[in-house]
């Protein structure tokens, strides 16, 4: 006999996974897959396994044949079926993976449950176990703010609202997005600088003063007037950056990077990647135009292009193809490691889950593919790495070793 109550948990926990694939977990929910998926390793493997991309295009593979066998009988029965255009916004890649997505969930859906009650270990005695250091959980949305006095705001700790006025400009708190809105008293000159800062394991956005938007990755930060005026709209960032900026002819807007390259923004979208620990400053358009310039050199790139400045003195700028799927992914919520090395992967691990990353001996030379959910707990991101020989173990909450 089958345990009633048993599948009814596995029903539930399906249910949870269903809406894992599909980011829609709310707080209570995520700590209760959470809790089961620490109960045992069995299950932090299963839930490895259903989440995987392999396993989720196989899945739409088997859907697709499934929906073509059905076209094929309904046209030889003179019907024919034309799928309605779909507009998207993310890259072409990205839309593959929200596709792959919602098609499993249809599928997994009817077979999950089924999955974790054959998979699911036997009732054993409790033992006591220690608290895995593992379970680090993901980065999350918040930021510190300093205002032009000096004072900071926690954001994260802040609820929705005005949170304070700055010399031409009310702050608006809302859903962990920042804007400012006109109030007056600019004149003069008079305008104040704000600083958003983001620390490790935490990304935010803001809406400046002119409309432009900015979304903030982990370890960055981003320096700005609270009201723009005069003849130019000029920021300064660090760290990585989204910008989709508002255009406004009759004043540009520019952005000083590290004080080694400046963008030229003419109406667009593009990422700026300039952390300190990864020895380049680069700018890669997603549409519309950018100018980008060194001491030596000036180039506008085209949409899909990226612009690479080295910090030395005298270096030139190179300007190639980029992989626009690979850059944009940490603004749709993914990790990418397609040609990833493992220390380009573990340097996005530090600082999405504020860890600290050592190797036991030299860096293993290991290529990695595909992209994962920025929503994982590090324990369950680094199970799924292990399929590429990754060894690991935590020396402490927050030291990752890393051995061959």
């Amino acid at each position: 006999m089958t345990n009633s109550n048993g599948f009814i948990q596995n029903e539930r926990i399906a249910a949870l996974v269903m809406k894992h694939l599909q980011d829609n977990l709310t707080v209570p929910e995520t700590e209760e897959l959470e809790r089961w998926k620490n109960e045992s390793a069995a299950n932090s493997e299963l839930f490895a396994t259903l989440t995987h991309p392999d396993t989720i295009r196989q899945e739409v593979q088997r859907l697709d044949a499934a929906n073509n066998a059905i076209r094929q009988k309904l046209a030889a029965a003179g019907i024919h079926i034309t799928d309605a255009p779909a507009t998207v916004k993310p890259p072409a890649r990205l839309r593959t993976i929200t596709r792959w997505v919602a098609a499993a969930c249809l599928v997994l859906a009817a077979g999950t449950a089924a999955l974790l009650w054959r998979k699911q270990p036997a009732p054993a005695k409790p033992e006591a176990k220690a608290v895995a250091p593992l379970s680090v959980p993901p980065g999350k949305n918040g930021a510190v703010l300093t205002l032009a006095d000096g004072s900071t705001l926690v954001l994260d700790s802040m609820g929705n609202g005005e949170i304070t006025t700055q010399t031409g400009a009310k702050l608006i708190l809302k859903d962990s997005a920042l804007a400012y809105t006109p109030a007056g008293g600019a004149a003069n000159g008079a305008i104040g600088y704000n600083t958003m800062t983001t620390p490790n394991g935490r990304q935010f956005q803001v809406t400046l003063p002119d409309g432009s938007k900015v979304w903030l990755n982990a370890a960055s930060s981003l320096r700005y007037p609270t009201a723009f005026t005069g003849k130019e709209r000029l920021v300064e960032v660090t760290g990585e950056a989204w910008f989709e900026v508002a255009p406004k002819a009759n004043m540009p807007f520019r952005i000083n990077v590290n004080n080694q390259a400046t963008i030229e923004v003419l109406g667009t979208s593009f990422n700026v990647n300039a952390y300190e620990n990864e020895g380049m400053v680069r700018a890669t358009l997603i549409n519309g135009a950018i100018a980008v310039s060194n001491q030596q050199q000036r180039a506008v790139l085209k949409p899909g292009q990226q612009a690479s400045v080295a910090p030395t003195a005298g270096s030139r700028m190179r300007v190639e193809l980029a992989d626009v799927d690979k850059v944009a992914a940490w603004r749709y919520g993914l990790f990418n490691f397609q040609d990833a090395s493992l220390q380009e992967v573990m340097k996005q691990l530090e600082r999405w889950y504020d860890i600290r990353v050592v190797y036991d001996k030299k860096i293993p030379d290991i290529k990695f593919g595909g992209e994962l959910s920025r929503n994982m707990t590090l324990e369950g991101l680094l199970r799924t790495l292990e399929a590429s020989e990754v060894h690991f173990r935590m020396e402490d909450a927050r030291t990752l070793v890393i051995s061959q």
